[in-house]
């Protein structure tokens, strides 16, 4: 079944974008806040690595979906570094805050 048999037309799913990228900086804090309690989980458990990684990718992803091209090189940093590392020490920790501030100044 195409997409026109589906209703779905390229003007609509612009629409949708639309309607998205008008809350992008709401979500995306969101995404900032849970990458946050991460790192203060980390600081209690000394975890917290895979899913630092995990909620930075999709930072990465979206930020690049919707144009913060310098949001998704600040990120792209983080995951690299994170890849190198197997744990969230506390030198990890403050690259990583750093990382997000980063991005909280670009999406402002």
């Amino acid at each position: 079944m195409t997409l026109a048999e589906q209703g779905l037309s390229l003007e609509r799913a612009d629409a949708e974008v639309a309607k998205l990228a008008k809350s992008f900086g709401g979500w995306m804090g969101d995404y900032l806040a849970q990458a946050r309690a991460v790192l203060g989980q980390a600081e209690d458990e000394g975890a917290g690595h895979k899913a630092l990684f995990s909620v930075a990718h999709n930072i990465k992803g979206l930020a690049g979906s919707f144009g913060y091209s310098l949001a998704t090189d600040i990120v792209d940093n983080l995951c690299a570094d994170l890849r190198r590392r197997e744990r969230l020490v506390a030198d990890v920790r403050r690259i990583a805050r750093a990382h997000l501030d980063a991005v909280d100044i670009v999406l402002k």
